[in-house]
């Protein structure tokens, strides 16, 4: 599908009002008042991504906490345990066979499925890892939605610019019925946010008021290999097409396509976007900001947070840690524009074998600008 066929089928296919996108059952839990929205989850199976991703994040554990990522490599093994971690949930999880047994056990576990509404990221980790999923794209999409029938969720469809069949899929993602909600941006593995690919894609996500999330904290994921990447910058109050590659290692490539800075092109051409940079920068900004140390991507967030009314950021998978809740109060106690514009999201379940998620959850709902992050926030950014 070409940039013109897009544009003509999001025109004909996709309501301006988010309004008509809104599930019933989403509907019916915005009256409530005790109604909270996790604004970043993934409920994603095994088979939805490849098994080196499952490696990865056991293998992190490991390092980090003594975990033996061998057992569980070698068959999914049980009697596996890291105190003060959910880590036993997560291999249960990924013994599961599809995404609603998953979203299942997420209410049975976590959340109540009658005060709450979920925004489920997809995961396509295909082109950055060169390495195919058993469940593809599409399959996922019609998974996605046939649970939106059961469940108070608002999926997000995962883009890559690499994808040739990108656009086709967006377009079936927010076809009736049971339209998805939002689309997912992950740069770090291997592509500019200012991707010409993924430009249409922001015009069409402004006029119909469609919100956008990108991973923007965080280096534990990226491309597997160097990777050339295309774009824009702003230069002169215009933008100029550029393109390079990268050099570094792992992390170092999936930092520097991180950097909020490369969503001021987009920003700059689509000013009335709804923008999520996810981990508002990660864990390590947060403790240089509590050090007094210079936090120069939060500070960038937040500058984009002055300039575009529509961007916010989520604090997910930063709540493992212990500190965080109490260094997010300094922050939010000393800035109004940043207490408005933060959004509660936890990460499941790719934060559980680094947190002990109900103590987690609990740590935040007790603190006085909970319903503001977890209610107030989420529901200007999803459906303003």
């Amino acid at each position: 599908m070409n940039e013109n066929l897009l544009k003509t089928l999001a025109n004909e296919n996709i309501s301006s009002d988010s309004g008509d996108r809104i599930p019933q059952m989403v509907k019916d839990l915005l009256q409530k008042s005790d109604t909270i929205i996790d604004s970043h989850c993934h409920i994603f199976d095994k088979s939805c991504v490849p098994v080196p991703y499952l490696h990865l994040r056991l293998h992190m554990a490991n390092k980090k906490r003594g975990f033996n990522a061998e057992s569980f490599l070698s068959g999914f093994g049980s009697n596996m345990n890291i105190p003060g971690t959910d880590i036993e949930d997560f291999i249960e999880i990924f013994k599961m066979k599809n995404m609603r047994q998953v979203l299942k056990f997420l209410f049975q576990n976590y959340y109540n499925p009658q005060s709450t509404i979920l925004t489920p990221l997809m995961m396509d980790l295909e082109a950055g890892w060169n390495s195919k999923p058993q469940k593809s794209v599409r399959r996922q999409i019609s998974e996605l939605k046939k649970l939106i029938d059961e469940f108070a969720i608002l999926p997000f469809f995962a883009v890559d610019p690499r994808k040739k069949d990108i656009y086709d899929n967006f377009i079936y993602s927010f076809s009736k019925p049971n339209s998805f909600f939002g689309i997912k941006v992950y740069p770090a593995l291997g592509y500019l946010p200012s991707d010409p690919v993924l430009m249409p894609l922001y015009e069409i996500c402004e006029s119909k008021k469609i919100p956008v999330t990108t991973h923007c904290g965080g280096d534990l994921v990226g491309a597997t290999q160097p990777t050339a990447y295309s774009g824009f910058r702003v230069v002169d109050n215009n933008l100029e097409f550029y393109s390079g590659e990268t050099t570094g290692k792992y992390a170092e490539n999936a930092s520097f396509y991180n950097n909020p800075q490369l969503w001021e092109p987009v920003l700059f051409k689509h000013p009335k976007l709804k923008l999520n940079l996810a981990h508002f920068a990660g864990t390590d900004e947060w403790n240089r900001f509590h050090k007094g140390d210079e936090p120069e991507r939060i500070n960038t967030i937040i500058r984009l947070m002055k300039n575009y009314e529509n961007v916010y950021a989520d604090f997910s998978f930063n709540i493992h840690k212990n500190n965080m809740a109490n260094i997010l109060s300094e922050k939010l106690e000393q800035d109004k524009l940043v207490r408005e514009r933060v959004l509660w999201g936890t990460d499941f379940h790719v934060v559980l074998p680094a947190s002990n998620l109900k103590r987690d959850i609990d740590r935040y709902e007790k603190k006085i600008w909970w319903n503001q992050i977890s209610r107030i926030n989420p529901e200007r950014f999803l459906f303003s």
